[in-house]
């Protein structure tokens, strides 16, 4: 049971680190290097 919920916990971060990481790739072509830092801040 808690195994299986530590699993479930770690891949929504996953997810959320690669979304982000995927974000800050597709955006950083037009952003500036101060903006690109902070989104990554707030990731």
């Amino acid at each position: 049971m808690w195994s299986a919920l530590a699993n479930r916990i770690s891949h929504v971060i996953l997810l959320r680190a690669v979304l982000g990481f995927a974000v800050v790739t597709a955006g950083r072509r037009n952003m500036s290097c101060n903006d690109r830092n902070n989104l990554i801040l707030e990731f």
